[in-house]
């Protein structure tokens, strides 16, 4: 099983809204309710106990945090038959209690709407008696502690917890890092650094200057920058960058000049040719998965340049009909007629140039659009699905030409299936 706080910014702070969809009050919301219900409320039925905690909370007008806190606990597909009403309930309190917020108001529901039965829960932060906002420290290692109790508790599946992560990075990261990357199927550029960190550490601790130390982080394509008030990791040939202390509390800024003084950023212009770089390269280890991501970067390059083609011929039509009107109203300008004539005709005139701007927007606009349905964007995962819909396999992208209609092909070793890209998306491909 699998816990996570779901982070909300404070100006998206509303209880009501995320006890309805904890709720499935919905009528379309019915079928994904396996069970729900409230707790620490005096109100029994739903939206009395709504009520009554949307009260408790505007009583605390101090804080300017979130109130709402949302709890998400998933379990494998093997572990349903070991679960029930009663079970779902006993590790919500567990949960709760282990957060400091069994005194809390609560909404709970099961959602079995995925492919993995699910928990929602919707905490009050603030005490119904004292008003008062509780904030769980470090909950992303109690969540986590939780998962293990209740897995051996009840027989359930093992999940891979923080626990075995102490000594590599700092938990909430780690944390995100697996969150972006099961999104998005592709490499962080943290899980590049943390891959490499096995060469990096030993040359950090036989550097002597600065100058081998930003020789070691060139060497995989990475340079080290000054941050706020601390050390930054950046791709070289990129945008992405990582803390430093989040790889490793000795890469900190302060310990590293305490060894080698003051900050000297790196001379580029002698760098070393790495022997590696990071390229956000797709996690699936499928035989397909370099010719699928050779065809990913093929469209995206592809969308780019049409999008690009778009852009610029909608700025030579803006110049020429730019410098089309500034000759008109120069002619204008020079011929003899009366002030109120002249007016009218300037209004006119005006009244035109609007409409053939407005005209020039929406040919842009309308390209563009075309543009953007011709090449889909997205990320990585999105392309594999696209692709496991549509049956397509790899085919080289050419932004000049129209995309042909896929032809049927017999499945073999140089042909990719609906299945096989469907395998990929999901991370079976192996």
């Amino acid at each position: 099983m699998i816990a996570k706080r779901i982070d909300h910014q404070p100006r998206h702070d509303n209880f009501r809204a995320l006890a309805l969809y904890v709720a499935g009050t919905g009528s379309a919301d019915k079928d994904k309710i396996l069970c729900a219900w409230t707790a620490g409320c005096r109100m029994d039925d739903f939206y009395g106990a709504l009520r009554e905690i949307e009260a408790v909370q505007a009583k605390n007008t101090r804080s300017r945090e979130n109130k709402t806190y949302h709890l998400m606990v998933s379990w494998r597909p093997e572990d349903e038959a070991k679960l029930g009403p009663e079970v779902f309930r006993e590790i919500e309190q567990e949960f709760a209690a282990a957060l400091g917020l069994a005194d809390h108001q609560r909404q709970a529901g099961v959602h079995q709407n995925t492919g993995h039965i699910h928990l929602h829960v919707a905490y009050s932060l603030v005490h119904p008696e004292k008003f008062t906002r509780h904030s769980p420290f470090r909950d992303f290692m109690t969540l986590s502690r939780v998962c293990r109790a209740m897995e051996e508790k009840y027989g359930l599946a093992v999940d891979k917890g923080l626990e075995e992560e102490k000594g590599q990075a700092k938990p909430r990261v780690a944390a995100k890092v697996k969150t972006i990357e099961a999104q998005s199927g592709r490499e962080t550029l943290f899980s590049y650094v943390q891959r490499h960190k096995p060469e990096l550490a030993p040359a950090l601790d036989a550097a002597g200057s600065w100058s081998e130390i930003h020789a070691a982080f060139l060497k995989y394509g990475l340079t080290l920058k000054l941050s706020g008030n601390g050390l930054a990791i950046k791709d070289r040939f990129g945008k992405h960058s990582v803390k430093a202390s989040d790889m490793d509390r000795g890469w900190s800024k302060s310990r590293m000049e305490k060894r080698f003084g003051p900050f000297e950023a790196p001379d580029l212009l002698k760098a070393v040719d790495p022997i590696e770089t990071y390229t956000a390269a797709p996690l699936q280890l499928s035989p397909e998965r370099e010719e699928l991501y050779r065809l990913f970067q093929e469209q995206r390059d592809a969308r780019k340049a049409a999008l690009e083609e778009v852009e610029q011929a909608g700025r030579r039509r803006y110049e020429d009909w730019r410098e089309g009107w500034r000759r008109k109203k120069l002619e204008i300008r020079r011929l003899p007629m009366l002030k109120p004539a002249r007016q009218t005709l300037r209004r006119e005139m005006n009244q035109r140039e609007r409409e053939e701007l407005a005209a020039l927007r929406g040919l842009t606009a309308a390209e563009r659009k075309a543009a953007r349905a011709a090449w889909p964007a997205g990320s990585w995962r999105e392309f594999l699905t696209r692709q496991a819909e549509a049956g397509l396999a790899p085919q080289a992208a050419n932004p000049a030409a129209p995309r042909p209609e896929p032809e049927p092909k017999a499945a073999g070793p140089e042909s990719l299936t609906a299945e096989k890209a469907q395998n990929i998306a999901v991370g079976r491909g192996r």
